[in-house]
């Protein structure tokens, strides 16, 4: 493949990649913050879903491990009742954009969601 073209296609997975390596660097509780599993009955069991608490704030991320879409109620989760207004750091292609605070949503099959939490 050729550097100059993945940088024009938006689908690359150079594109891809330096926007995970932007998004992670924004978060620096990434690093050193503290990692805890989210659970509980609005986490599908296909659904991996983890935060990271550091000094600045908290990130949520939720992986959907298989290859159907997905619903996350993250009202019904443990671990993120603290989620007041959030912002959408990283996700798939064809998820759609969330709104202000954590409601029900859907990932994508092998899709994945990154927010931070807003305090």
């Amino acid at each position: 493949m050729n550097v100059a073209r993945q940088r024009s296609d938006t689908g690359s997975l150079l594109t891809w990649m330096q926007q995970i390596i932007n998004v992670r660097r924004e978060c620096p509780e990434c690093g050193v913050g503290d990692l805890s599993l989210v659970d509980g009955a609005g986490i599908p069991p296909e659904v991996l879903a983890h935060r990271i608490d550091g000094a600045d704030g908290s990130v949520v991320f939720f992986h959907n491990l298989c290859d159907e879409p997905r619903t996350v109620d993250p009202g019904a989760a443990s671990g993120l009742d603290d989620a007041g207004d959030i912002e959408q750091l990283f996700a798939d292609g064809e998820a759609e954009p969330l709104g202000d605070r954590l409601e029900p949503f859907d990932v994508p099959g092998y899709g994945y969601r990154w927010i931070r939490l807003l305090r």
